[in-house]
Order: C-alpha cells, then sequence, then structure tokens
C-alpha cells in the first residue's frame, strides 16, 4: 500500500500515535517509531486502514505539499489493495 511513498510524503504534523493489534502491518510511524498509519486485519473481519495523519485537510487548504504527493500515490495504492 506504501509503493512509491517516500518518508518525505508522510512528514507533517501529527495527531498522534497508534498501538496497533500484534501483526498488523505498520505502513508509517514517527520520529519515536510509533505507528501513525498501519493496516489493520487482525481485530476485525474486514480491512481498516487507521491513521493520524490528515492529508485531505491539508490537501484542499492547499498549503502542505507533501500531503498531496501522499495522496496522488496512496489512493491509487488503496484502490489496488481493495480490487486485488
Amino acid at each position: 500500500m506504501m509503493r512509491h511513498i517516500g518518508k518525505q510524503d508522510v512528514t507533517w504534523h501529527l495527531h498522534g500515535w497508534f498501538t496497533p493489534p500484534e501483526g498488523a502491518p505498520v505502513l508509517a510511524r514517527d520520529g519515536e517509531g510509533r505507528a501513525i498509519l498501519y493496516m489493520d486485519t487482525i481485530s476485525t473481519a474486514g480491512t481498516m486502514v487507521i491513521s493520524s495523519l490528515d492529508p485531505m485537510f491539508h490537501h484542499g487548504s492547499r498549503f502542505m505539499p507533501a500531503t498531496t504527493r501522499f495522496l496522488d500515490r496512496f489512493a491509487p495504492n488503496l484502490r489496488a489493495c481493495a480490487n486485488a
């Protein structure tokens, strides 16, 4: 899901962090190594992508270019994952 997304594309201010369930893949971590984006197929029958990042607000406000780069790559990756 993080194909072609680099550290610079997930680096902006944070709104918290998570302790994912054991076995859930962490897709991005903060500077302290804590999960800020992960995929949870462990605690539910479905798939949840859990994030403390808020790229849609910042992309729409047009003041944080990293969020646009992130969404330009993440949305197609998410779509491909959902269709797999």
